[in-house]
């Protein structure tokens, strides 16, 4: 409260009230009708008034609040003189980016900007008239209350990433998003391995997969024995994806070129929209190396030990 002042006032008005209510004024009435437009605002849940119950942030709250108001004020006149026209406020969530880092903290869900921006165009994708006025999110939990007008992500985990932070389970919603594991055949004998070390591998993956049920997450597993195991990762994935239709495909890069090489070229041609994540165990990536080595004319493996 102690650090309230006209000027942080004015200053978060302009940017989330005034700016936003002046180009709903001016666009509001360009919208054809009988076309289904849909109008949308950024705002954010710190906005709620009900919702409130840390304090602070006085101008941002404020600022917000007052977006809400326009946006259920001019939607009341927008069902006078466009009914197919749909106009909300949607919270994307807490985004990873320089403006939240602040903020972040242990336990706080954190999406990355590719996922809030998909997963935002999944919700005003499936708004009908009903939905006009409304302050909506992209979690499952909020406004809606159906986890099927919400983005789905389906993220494949590998026998080497059986890691809680590793960048595929970045920004999980366990209530929408389904985790796959799958032991296949293709992986296990590509080249010869010790019957011992597939047995641990396979191990691992097994409780890894009951940990993250524990927790609360939503897992499709495939034995190996499975008598519906496609035997490869990429046919696994084509299975799940039939079967649950995810909005989102997340992968963290494989380790190893070939298996990175195979899923790449499958996202490339994939009609589901597939991201592909460094995966930020290693101290670089294959695009990190292919500059460094872009203008050498040979390269050397220099091994240091103490």
């Amino acid at each position: 409260m102690k650090d309230l002042s006209a000027a942080s006032l004015s200053n978060s008005f302009a940017i989330n009230t005034i700016g936003p209510a002046l180009l709903l004024k001016h666009f509001l009435p360009l919208a054809p009708k009988g076309e289904g437009s849909v109008f949308a605002c950024l705002s954010a849940r710190v906005g709620s008034i009900g919702d409130n119950s840390l304090g602070g942030w006085h101008s941002y709250r404020a600022s917000k609040a007052a977006l809400n108001q326009i946006i259920k004020t001019m939607a009341v006149e927008l069902r006078r003189t466009n009914v197919d026209s749909v106009l909300v406020s949607i919270h994307p969530g807490t985004t990873s980016t320089e403006l939240s880092k602040p903020f972040s903290k242990n336990g706080l869900d954190v999406r990355t900007p590719e996922i809030a921006s998909k997963q935002i165009l999944s919700v005003l994708g499936k708004l009908t008239t009903q939905d006009l006025g409304n302050s909506l999110t992209t979690s499952a939990n909020q406004s809606h209350g159906d986890d099927e007008n919400f983005m789905k992500t389906l993220r494949l985990i590998l026998g080497d990433q059986l890691n809680r932070n590793i960048s595929a389970l970045e920004g999980i919603d366990s209530r929408t998003d389904v985790i796959l594991m799958a032991e296949v055949m293709q992986e296990a004998t590509y080249v010869k391995h010790h019957k011992q070390k597939i047995a641990f591998i396979l191990s691992a993956m097994r409780h890894f997969a009951e940990e993250l049920k524990s927790e609360g997450f939503q897992v499709r597993y495939t034995n190996l024995d499975d008598v519906e195991n496609s035997g490869s990762i990429i046919g696994e994935l084509d299975r799940a994806i039939e079967d649950l239709s995810p909005d989102l495909i997340c992968i963290t890069a494989p380790a190893e070129y070939r298996l990175f090489d195979q899923l790449s070229n499958w996202a490339k041609n994939h009609p589901t929209d597939v991201v592909i994540r460094k995966d930020d165990r290693f101290f670089s990536d294959i695009n990190d190396f292919e500059a460094w080595a872009k203008n050498r004319k040979s390269l050397r493996m220099g091994v240091l030990l103490s």
